[in-house]
């Protein structure tokens, strides 16, 4: 899926100035001493203002120029914490070894393309740093709510952890929850992601 259609579904609506940070990642940061954060695949920019309002200095990341639009007019108020680049994740060259906490949210990707991602998480986290991954579990296209339709780019905690050789893993689950939005419908009622929290290898 690429920008453009990203950008049709933002301009229909889609990461409204309402929508509130996720909830585990807001419940995961409420214990860490603000330093400096990278968000990528930001989209509209819910958590990384999230993270700015704790005092986080945070960049976002997006390819969507329309979600980008709609997260600088979230984060008015936080010009001093917060910016904003737009960038294909694949091609993307974050600021190396300087981030205190990487985060990745709902960004469905076939493995190979994701492995590409977790290398940029590598190069962007300083040594101890820690890494955040939220995204819809493969059972959530079956049981849950708002998930991708295809199986090859909604993962299990199992195989997000072999693609980082990098990380001590500190947290791997499946993380059931409601969901952010009302379009489950009976039966649906359910979120089903896949979290992963990892803490960057001093190699040295």
């Amino acid at each position: 899926m690429n920008s453009t259609v990203w950008n049709e579904r933002y301009r229909a609506g889609h990461g409204s100035l309402a929508a509130p940070p996720v909830e585990p990642l807001q419940a995961f940061v409420e214990g860490l001493e603000p330093g400096y954060a990278l968000d990528l695949a930001c989209g509209a920019g819910r958590n990384a203002c999230h993270l700015a309002r704790r005092g986080w200095k945070v960049t976002g990341v997006d390819f969507s120029g329309v979600a980008l639009t709609v997260a600088r007019e979230r984060s008015h108020d936080l010009t001093d914490l917060v910016s904003w680049e737009e960038a294909d994740l694949l091609a993307y060259s974050p600021r190396e070894e300087f981030y205190d906490l990487v985060v990745v949210t709902y960004l469905h990707l076939p493995r190979q393309e994701l492995v590409r991602v977790f290398s940029t998480v590598e190069r962007a986290l300083k040594a101890g740093g820690l890494f955040y991954f939220l995204g819809h579990h493969r059972n959530n296209i079956s049981r849950g709510t708002g998930s991708p339709k295809h199986a090859d780019v909604a993962h299990v905690p199992e195989e997000i952890i072999p693609m980082l050789p990098w990380c001590t893993i500190l947290s791997a689950r499946e993380e059931v929850r409601r969901p952010d939005h009302d379009r489950g419908g009976p039966g649906r009622e359910q979120q089903i992601d896949s979290l992963v929290i990892g803490q960057k290898r001093d190699l040295f």
